[in-house]
């Protein structure tokens, strides 16, 4: 069983988001709406070793209403990742082993998630009050540094994160920590960010090494440390780069000229001789590491600001990311982009970028208020695994052969062929059918195959938030907002309803039993409840969670 803390499923007059936007074309059946249709845009095929392998889809959506999609998965796994950040992301890193990203978010929290699969790590890790604005992970993968709009940089136990309140080794109020970082060796941490102010910390003992004390009235935007060295580069406001030496540390030891907007990102090649800025200018710039002297002619290509700058592994490749909501992977001896130009896979400007260190893939994410961590395949270019935030999506499932899958696009409820503001989905255990919930109170049975409704359950209860059939498939476990527990023969069509006594508040998650004896639900109180679908009786009342519980699972004997 898992919980999920910082969304409640969808109610009436919610907006639900393109749970199936990125997908291509395909001869699958078409779920037909009202008004004029779109076809949605391309999800290139992804790597055989990640979780989504390939997948193939086409829709008609209404521009302003909702719509079923349907998909077919080859070697795919869960569909739906985890609920994550409520607001925009602003920062992302991956662990040193490629197994982990860290995301901090302007929610103000900071999430570890699996990047393989694309599951949230434990619970969401609070202390920060406001935005947090970068996170960065230390060489052995212990620890996790965040810096924040609250004024504090504070260091998490990556091994224990939610257990573990984290170490507060900078607090000044009015102060704006924009970019905080590991030094190669995990002994120094350095932040930047408002009124020019620089800091270097001891990682260890949590205290101030120095302080750079240049008169610097420019906001740093970004900090990065150089391989095999203590200097620090430093992206300011001004569009200038500055380079710090600990030996001098009052003075930059070299100023970089050159861009025409504020520098966003700034990033040394793994050898060291060269830095990389992306600046407002809306151009990333090679810099020799030593000199300053410009290396190449700018990268051209993005619209808009270039927010965030990253090299590969082995120093050939820099992955880019921008405003304009597109990544771009560029080839540093040719100083062109490659995988023919723009990567498309956000809706909202990106704010960060990350290469994996294993040099296989590479992770975006956006800073809008309906968030999303892209991650890509950095051999095609080809879209991995979207981990999808809690605003973007409501229901996303996989057949139980792995041949379909399914999900909501919705914009604004209203009257559709095919179903108004769909809030969920769940498979037949045959895969061949999936039943929609619409936000009412009407279910709707659908073959996968043709694309056509079989048949239509309508209810008299409130809005229905869960669904669930029992193995064989004869039996629908369905609960509604009025508290109401409803079991339907699927074979005579035939209802039963029973009142959940005791259950007072919304219900999220309903699981039946395989042998259709007994339901299990699971909502906001916090608790998972036992039912016997016979008298409506509850058996067991197990309480542990500290949050809504959203999602519940049995092993399959139903123990």
């Amino acid at each position: 069983m898992s919980t999920c803390h910082t969304s409640k499923p969808a109610r009436r007059h919610e907006t639900l988001h393109r749970a199936c936007k990125y997908y291509a074309p395909s001869r699958f059946p078409r779920f037909q709406t009202t008004a004029h249709s779109a076809t949605l845009p391309h999800l290139p095929r992804s790597p055989p070793m990640s979780t989504v392998s390939e997948v193939q889809q086409q829709a008609n959506v209404d521009e302003t209403q909702g719509a079923v999609a349907q998909a077919t998965v080859a070697n795919g796994g869960d569909l739906m990742p985890f609920s994550g950040h409520t607001r925009g992301i602003l920062a992302i890193a991956y662990s040193p082993n490629g197994t982990l990203l860290a995301t901090g978010s302007l929610d103000s929290t900071v999430r570890i998630w699996d990047a393989n699969s694309g599951r949230q790590v434990d619970d969401a890790i609070h202390g920060h009050t406001q935005r947090v604005n970068s996170v960065s992970y230390s060489p052995d993968g212990t620890s996790v540094v965040s810096g924040s709009s609250d004024g504090t940089v504070r260091v998490w136990n990556a091994k224990d994160l939610t257990n573990t309140p984290a170490e507060i080794i900078e607090h000044t109020e009015g102060q704006l920590w924009h970019s905080v970082k590991f030094s190669p060796d995990g002994q120094l941490i350095a932040g930047g960010g408002s009124n020019g102010k620089l800091k270097v910390w001891y990682a260890r003992e949590k205290t101030v090494k120095y302080e750079y004390k240049g008169n610097i009235k420019a906001f740093i935007w970004a900090v990065a440390w150089a391989p095999g060295t203590s200097r620090l580069a430093t992206g300011c406001n001004d569009g200038k780069v500055r380079i710090y030496d600990p030996e001098n540390p009052d003075v930059a030891v070299l100023l970089i000229e050159g861009h025409r907007g504020a520098i966003n990102s700034v990033k040394y090649s793994p050898d060291g001789k060269l830095l990389a800025s992306g600046s407002d200018d809306r151009t990333i710039r090679l810099w020799d590491a030593q000199t300053g002297t410009p290396v190449k002619s700018p990268f051209r290509g993005h619209k808009n600001w270039v927010t965030s700058v990253r090299w590969a592994p082995e120093g050939t490749r820099i992955v880019s990311g921008s405003a304009d909501k597109t990544v771009r992977v560029w080839d540093v001896s040719r100083g062109q982009a490659i995988f023919k130009g723009a990567l498309y896979g956000h809706d909202s400007g990106i704010w960060s970028v990350s290469y994996c260190p294993d040099g296989k893939s590479f992770a975006s994410a956006n800073s809008s208020n309906t968030p999303r961590v892209q991650v890509w395949d950095a051999r095609t270019g080809d879209a991995s695994l979207p981990l999808l935030s809690d605003t973007e999506h409501s229901a996303l499932r996989k057949s139980p052969e792995a041949k379909y899958a399914s999900g909501i696009i919705s914009s604004e409820p209203g009257e559709m062929k095919a179903g108004a503001s769909v809030t969920a989905i769940v498979w037949l255990p045959d895969g061949e059918r999936f039943a929609s919930v619409e936000e009412e109170s009407l279910v709707r049975i659908w073959s996968a195959q043709t694309g056509r409704q079989i048949r239509e359950i309508t209810t008299q209860h409130e809005i229905i938030s869960a669904l669930s059939f029992s193995a064989d498939g004869t039996k629908l476990a369905a609960t509604s907002d009025d508290h109401t527990l409803l079991i339907f023969d699927m074979e005579k069509m035939q209802s039963l309803t029973r009142h959940l006594t005791g259950q007072h508040e919304a219900v999220y998650a309903v699981k039946l039993t395989p042998d259709g004896s007994r339901v299990y639900s699971g909502g906001k109180d916090k608790a998972v409840r036992v039912w016997d679908t016979r008298t409506g009786s509850v058996k067991h009342v197990l309480k542990a969670h500290t949050d809504a519980v959203c999602a519940l699972s049995l092993a399959k004997d139903g123990s």
